[in-house]
Formats: structure tokens, sequence, C-alpha cells
């Protein structure tokens, strides 16, 4: 099956521009607490069960004319394709993210296709996007007890010391990195919603949490 392709762009947005956006969804759109837990060890709860992971702003996209007009004509030029987006919210992330999918089925009958990050702020972090992918949600587990090669680690030791310590060493042995995308201000980047990914450990660095605008698309 083809997936996606993937992109990464510096400097799509101005600033002003993620200024007046980021304004009009705090105007906009309602506060959700994110409690998930992505599997990080064996066994059912991971380390991050029960606490806060993240704040989202979450807005209907295409009711807000004001915020789509500064962002669709940008987005779409990138994507090479109509930008139809199923949900979209300010992430204000507290813990960093472990592994996960943001693919899901719940899409009136049409086919989810990309996650669109646009960091808000510039950032010592990275979001890291794996070569490993699935369609279902967060199901990790299942994709490493299905894997027929043998696990073993093919990351960089280093880098995985460096950004990666959050994650338990043994799913480390199930990935391989497809890209991995820096946190500036106005930057995108374009994924496959199958992709499992992550965020870096960025506790690590001091770094109390971090935002950008999160949308998903469909075709």
């Amino acid at each position: 099956m083809n997936l996606l392709p993937t992109y990464s762009f510096e400097n799509i947005f101005n600033h002003n521009e993620i200024n007046e956006v980021v304004s009009l969804i705090k105007n906009h759109g309602h506060n959700l607490d994110d409690d998930s837990s992505f599997y990080p060890d064996t066994g059912k709860n991971g380390r991050n069960q029960g606490k806060i992971i993240a704040n989202n702003i979450f807005w209907d996209y295409h009711q807000h004319k004001n915020i789509e007009n500064i962002l669709t004509p940008k987005l779409e030029k990138i994507i090479k394709k109509k930008l139809i987006v199923t949900e979209a919210h300010l992430l204000q992330s507290k813990i960093p993210y472990l592994i996960h999918t943001d693919f899901v089925h719940d899409n009136k009958g049409l086919t989810p296709e990309y996650t669109l990050l646009i960091p808000i702020d510039t950032y010592d972090s990275y979001t890291i996007c794996f070569n490993e992918w699935a369609e279902e949600l967060n199901d990790f587990q299942i994709y490493k007890s299905n894997c027929k090669e043998e696990p073993k680690l093919r990351i960089d030791p280093k880098f995985c010391a460096d950004r990666l310590s959050h994650l338990h060493p043994n799913d480390l042995k199930y990935l391989t990195i497809h890209e991995t995308f820096k946190w500036n201000k106005g930057s995108v980047f374009a994924m496959d919603r199958r992709y499992f990914h992550c965020s870096d450990n960025y506790k690590k660095r001091k770094i109390d949490g971090k935002n950008a605008i999160v949308l998903w698309t469909l075709s």
C-alpha cells in the first residue's frame, strides 16, 4: 500500500500570521485535556497513565473563514490537493507524546490523509516520524506482536539517548526513522496519518511544554 508523500518546509507562515491565527483559535475554540496513554511498556498501562499529556483547544476549521483564509492557500500548495480538515486543534503539550498514529476511521466515509503540524513558537525539539505504520489508532503493541523481523536497534544509539529517552528501549527495536521535524515557528510538517510518530524528550532540555497548530485531513 502506498503512503502519502511527507513534506517539511521552513518559514511557510510569518510570525504575524501565526500570532493572528492563534488569537482567533483562542477566541473561538473550546478546551479539552488529553490524558491518553500510548503503551510505552509491555502491560496495560503506560508511563503517563492518569496524567494530562496536553491541553488542546479545538475549533471547527471550515466554520471559521478568517482562520481558513490564512492557513488553507499555503497548506494546499504544500500537499498539492484540496484541504479537507476533520479535526483542528491548538496543541499545548505538557508531557512528550509516545509512539502512536493519528489514523482513525470515524471520518464520514472519507479517507484519512495527512497530519499537518505548524509550531507556533520555536523550540529545541523534534517530532520523529518512523517508517513503520498501521491503519489503526495507537496499536503499536499489535504492530510489535505481528512484526516478522528480528527486533534489534536500527536507530543511532546516541540519538535514542539524546532524543528518545522517554520511550521504552524495547520499543525502539521495532522502529526506523523516516524523518525528523524541528519545531520552528511558522514551519509546516505534513505526514501520512498512518505513520507511527512521537515527540522527542523535550523535558530533558528543560522545556516545560510546546505549542502547535495540528490539523487532520481527509480526501
